[in-house]
């Protein structure tokens, strides 16, 4: 029980509200935030001005004279910091907690994982394209990751979820071939770029996932949220997140597989667009 709702039994003072009464009210909150990303979001793809938003990568249409615009370097890389930033914020609140979260541990240990690991290939592996995305991609990009951090560790504060041996065993190894798959793929798709004459120059790519699918980067992804999803398959939120994932890298990926096809006569016809021998 909340000490302030003692106090209040004795006081005429307004009922002040205790920090698990915000957590459940902010645990609530972000429930309805990721219902509503996961059934806005097909929606919201069937406005060409709203797709726009949505789209990176190779579908950018953005005017590059305009004012308006930011290069996707700096989209990701300070999302990807920003994300870190807030890990922190949640693993210094974890210090003095007693009992141990294992699991609210795990997942800042995983997840910091990822996005240091993003962190170093957007410095140290990327060449990016010199196009120009829509200014509001970076205020999106960061409220994207600060809502997945602070959405699953609220739902992971609140809630005294179980380990399980099998959906952790699971989660892990998708996790970890997801990370390994995806660093590959960035690093043969840099290597195309810097052996290109210009950075606007694109070749089909060759090797590790690419002979099955065009955007195996994107399948790697959904790898690694599957995993985190399975790791704590009791976490409503996270399954959220892992929903509206799919259905952004699917309708990237399909829409990336259709531009190979179009911009390349002799692209092979065996690729899926993004989940081997199905899409």
């Amino acid at each position: 029980n909340c000490l302030c709702a003692s106090i209040m039994s004795y006081s005429c003072i307004p009922r002040v509200l205790c920090p698990m009464d915000i957590l459940s009210t902010a645990y609530a909150l972000s429930q309805l935030v990721w219902l509503f990303f996961v059934i806005a979001y097909p929606v919201v793809l069937q406005f060409p001005k709203l797709r726009a938003l949505a789209a990176y990568g190779k579908l950018v249409t953005v005017d590059p004279k305009s004012w308006f615009t930011v290069t996707n370097k700096h989209v990701f890389t300070s999302a990807y910091f920003f994300s870190l930033a807030c890990l922190l914020l949640v693993a210094r609140s974890l210090r003095w907690t007693e009992p141990v979260n294992l699991h609210l541990w795990l997942w800042v240990f995983l997840f910091g994982c990822q996005m240091t690991r993003r962190v170093y290939e957007c410095l140290c592996v990327h060449v990016f394209s010199p196009k120009q995305n829509t200014l509001l991609a970076l205020p999106l990009a960061w409220i994207f990751y600060a809502s997945v951090v602070f959405g699953v560790s609220v739902d992971l504060i609140l809630n005294s979820y179980e380990i399980h041996a099998l959906p952790c065993f699971l989660g892990s190894f998708l996790f970890a071939l997801g990370s390994y798959h995806q660093n590959r793929c960035h690093v043969i798709l840099a290597k195309l770029r810097s052996a290109s004459s210009s950075k606007k120059d694109y070749k089909i790519p060759q090797g590790d996932w690419f002979g099955y699918v065009s955007s195996p980067h994107y399948f790697s992804e959904i790898l690694i949220y599957l995993g985190l999803a399975l790791l704590f398959w009791q976490s409503l939120t996270i399954w959220l997140v892992f929903i509206f994932v799919v259905e952004n890298l699917v309708w990237t990926g399909y829409h990336t597989h259709r531009w190979y096809n179009t911009t390349f006569p002799d692209y092979p016809k065996e690729r899926s667009a993004i989940i081997p021998f199905i899409l």
